[in-house]
């Protein structure tokens, strides 16, 4: 006659049903490695006798047993998740999820580009007046430099590669507008804003109970 497997009835938040398959992912993994290591690694140099004969059998029903149990363990972690999965759809978890991923995606390019576009980079309008001033100056400083054996003509050299290197290596371009700018903080301010919300409302129905049936000992082995 075949034996009829015990369930228990389990009603508990949505965010501790994300703990209990961790703690099946865990004991997947412990079982794999005691099946695989039984499986794949036995072997012998030897014969001992009977007694060896009856330790790798012993190790064989321990192995298939561990296997056994890995499956059972997946297609109960495989039911959690579609259960949990049709009640994040149901209540906004996915949506809110989705949408913090676009945000995160979002503010990280807008800080990326607002970085870049620093104050001290030079609108397009402005160049030719940078190289313009950055040439005078090398005249400049280049008429006023003494004989080449005085202590002033080193120094004098020095400023002058010093100041100009600002500009022999090119000058990094302003690409957008002041206004452009101020459009791109206030998005990300706002894009800001909405996350940490749209986390909030995550954190709250996240708290939504869901009830499945657990085998008995899976249920007692994972703490529910």
């Amino acid at each position: 006659m075949e034996q009829i497997e015990k369930s228990r009835s389990v009603n508990i938040p949505l965010a501790r049903w994300h703990k209990v398959v961790e703690r099946i992912t865990k004991l997947l993994e412990q079982k794999e490695q005691v099946f695989k290591r039984i499986f794949t690694e036995i072997s012998t140099c030897e014969f001992l006798g009977q007694a060896q004969v009856e330790d790798w059998k012993r190790l064989a029903a321990q192995g298939w047993e561990e296997f056994q149990a890995h499956r059972r363990l997946l297609q109960v972690k495989r039911m959690i998740r579609e259960e949990v999965g049709k009640q994040n759809v149901l209540i906004g978890i996915s949506s809110r999820l989705t949408e913090i991923e676009a945000i995160q995606r979002q503010t990280g390019i807008l800080q990326e580009i607002l970085t870049a576009q620093h104050a001290n980079r030079v609108a397009p309008e402005e160049v030719e007046m940078v190289f313009a001033r950055t040439s005078t100056e090398e005249k400049r400083v280049k008429a006023r430099i003494d004989p080449p054996n005085s202590f002033r003509s080193r120094g004098a050299e020095v400023l002058f590669i010093s100041d100009y290197q600002q500009t022999g290596e090119g000058v990094d371009l302003r690409m957008l507008t002041g206004d452009q700018l101020a459009v791109l903080r206030q998005e990300l301010e706002d894009l800001q804003a909405r996350k940490y919300q749209a986390q909030d409302e995550l954190a709250e129905l996240n708290v939504t109970r869901l009830t499945l049936d657990l085998p008995e000992d899976i249920a007692r082995l994972v703490g529910v």
